[in-house]
């Protein structure tokens, strides 16, 4: 499987949501450089015909890596 769209985007009073593609995007294209300070809004899914899964959650980014902006639980829900 591969995923050709992006991953995440921008968050934060600087750069708001932007459906014309104008924020920062996670994505393998994207050139701007990470550094600590930005946010952004990660979001993952795959579906099958008969499945599907999704991950979102805002990081922030910092001098050792990713910070989680929630405190829900990261667990597996599953729908049926």
């Amino acid at each position: 499987m591969s995923k050709e769209s992006r991953i995440g985007y921008s968050i934060g009073i600087g750069y708001p949501p932007d459906w014309g593609e104008h924020t920062v995007s996670l994505r393998a294209a994207e050139e701007t450089v990470l550094a600590p300070g930005m946010a952004f809004h990660v979001i993952l899914g795959m579906w099958s015909d008969d499945w599907g899964y999704e991950l979102s959650e805002p990081v922030l980014v910092t001098d050792s890596g990713a910070e989680r902006l929630t405190h829900q639980p990261q667990e597996l829900i599953v729908i049926d």
